[in-house]
């Protein structure tokens, strides 16, 4: 009887090892590929529920809180990302016309003393009353609210605020998020997207009370072009303020990535923005980062499932109380600025924390940080803390009885 070739059994174990390796990449191609199908199931799902339930209707018909959840559908589902990104982009090219940045340097509450503390507590201010707004229901005390605690700010700078400035800031609201998602997220704004985000800004226009403010899409962008043309123009206090805003801005951003941050900045050389930053980058490193963007655009479009669940950035300590919510505490989380974020575990002494340290950066819980979160009605500049309550209280009143007072910004 002849004997098996002693080379036999390892051809054997070589041959059965290289099936299974085999079968296990098939494998794991064919969950690869089932994965990337599901997302391309999933990832219009949303976008296609909205276009579904308000397509086929004209937008003004919608009622206010139904343009609010298509609103709020794009700002915490869709792009919480670049959306968040682009309104932080937008008030910075407010600053490129003087009659808002002269304003704003002679406050002290972006340029001078102390400044840094009262730039990041304005621009937590800032996001707080726009979050609450868009949050709550149209008619309701909180939403309302906050709303009311604007108009009664805005208004202690009547004689050096009018409705060219008021309107233009409505104007970049709306157009300079749709112009960042649609360059830089996965998927751009539909036109339903856009409209119900203008009559969205046209409302809120009307409950701050400037007359006749733009109400469509194109209107907002015409008000802003004609705008721009003629009051953007050089102040030495655009660069002062714009640059005080973008140190706010990357207060929490570790510093070997500031130099991205700024890129971003000045990534539009048709604007009058960039001229308000530090000189750009080289054109290799802008070049780069508009990579890094296209592939995360790709990337988010073809291999990432759509959120499961909202990104909010503004909570509650409680429910709303019987005085139209002004006894919740609202606590932010950003990553912006450490103001109103809760001082919890993680976040003074997480990774992200250690790394502020390191940078000398405040903290959630430090000194003036407001640990303890903030009331509506105390949003604004120190100096109008405790003040204003019962003016502000009735005029939310009048908003949430559809009461808009029509002679404030003429």
């Amino acid at each position: 009887m002849a004997k098996p070739h002693s080379h036999s059994a390892p051809h054997f174990a070589a041959a059965a090892v290289a099936a299974t390796t085999l079968t296990a990449a098939a494998a794991a191609a064919a969950a690869a590929a089932a994965y990337l199908v599901l997302v391309r199931l999933l990832r219009y799902r949303r976008l296609n529920a909205i276009l579904s339930r308000f397509g086929a209707r004209d937008v003004d018909s919608l009622s206010p809180d139904e343009i609010r959840d298509v609103c709020r559908a794009g700002s915490e589902y869709e792009f919480p990302f670049m959306g968040g990104i682009a309104l932080q982009m937008a008030l910075l090219r407010t600053y490129a016309i003087p009659k808002i940045s002269t304003l704003l340097a002679s406050t002290g509450q972006l340029c001078g003393a102390a400044s840094s503390s009262a730039s990041a507590k304005r621009l937590a201010d800032t996001s707080v009353a726009l979050i609450e707004a868009l949050q709550q229901p149209d008619d309701s005390p909180a939403g309302n609210l906050a709303v009311a605690r604007v108009n009664w700010l805005h208004e202690h700078y009547k004689k050096h605020i009018d409705r060219d400035g008021m309107v233009y800031t409505l104007s970049v609201f709306v157009t300079e998020p749709t112009r960042y998602i649609e360059r830089y997220e996965w998927r751009a704004r539909s036109r339903l997207e856009r409209e119900c985000y203008a009559r969205y800004w046209h409302r809120f226009g009307l409950k701050m009370g400037i007359v006749d403010p733009p109400r469509t899409y194109d209107e907002f962008v015409a008000a802003q072009t004609e705008i721009e043309g003629r009051l953007m123009r050089f102040h030495p206090d655009n660069a002062r303020v714009a640059t005080a805003s973008v140190e706010t801005l990357l207060q929490r951003v570790a510093p070997a990535m500031r130099p991205f941050a700024r890129a971003n900045g000045n990534d539009d050389a048709d604007s009058a923005v960039a001229a308000l930053l530090p000189p750009p980058p080289s054109a290799r490193f802008v070049a780069r980062l508009k990579a890094f963007l296209a592939v995360r655009q790709w990337f988010v479009r073809h291999c990432m499932l759509p959120r499961l669940w909202p990104r909010k950035v503004l909570h509650r300590s409680e429910a709303l109380d019987s005085n139209g919510g002004g006894g919740a505490r609202l606590f932010l989380s950003t990553g912006v600025t450490a103001t109103y974020e809760r001082p919890t575990v993680w976040n003074r002494w997480g990774p992200a924390a250690w790394l502020a340290r390191l940078a000398g950066m405040p903290l959630p819980g430090d000194p003036g940080q407001y640990g303890d979160g903030c009331s509506v009605e105390d949003l604004g500049p120190v100096a109008f803390e405790g003040k204003g309550h019962e003016a502000v209280r009735a005029r939310a009143e009048e908003l949430a009885r559809g009461e808009f007072r029509t002679n404030v910004w003429v």
